[in-house]
């Protein structure tokens, strides 16, 4: 018989675990409608993610790569663009703890800079996602 500090603790725990699920959920969601061609389908399942209380850093991370694949969906308008460089603005890098999820999303931003014509501010975050990358093994590779 569970005590009730210990019913809490594992109602708590199932409610974390339901949390993360709805969160892969829509991320899965909102990548299978970009794949089919469905992009206004897919900002709304992605948009949901932040309905939830708590999502785990991972999640973000995948929703984030998503987004940008959304914006970036040929054939990529000037707009397009713009609005992919202004969801890479809007991360908070620390929050992003692994460095290969740094290198990739600057990486990103690099290859919208170039897309853009700024190949300054192309190379300038190319060589940041490159730093990042430093102690990834398979970007030495």
């Amino acid at each position: 018989d569970m005590g009730g500090d210990q019913m809490r603790a594992f109602n708590l725990q199932y409610a974390h675990i339901a949390q993360q699920s709805s969160a892969s959920a829509m991320v899965t969601y909102g990548s299978l409608s970009r794949k089919h061609g469905m992009p206004n389908m897919a900002q709304e399942w992605l948009a949901r993610i932040h309905t939830l209380p708590s999502v785990p850093v991972i999640d973000c991370y995948k929703k984030l790569k998503e987004q940008i694949k959304t914006h970036l969906l040929p054939p990529a308008s000037q707009p397009d663009l713009v609005a992919a460089l202004d969801v890479i603005e809007g991360v908070n890098m620390r929050a992003l703890s692994q460095p290969e999820f740094k290198s990739y999303v600057l990486a990103q931003q690099a290859h919208i800079y170039a897309i853009l014509g700024k190949s300054d501010d192309a190379m300038k975050t190319f060589r940041q996602a490159v730093q990042h990358s430093a102690n990834v093994p398979r970007a030495r590779a």
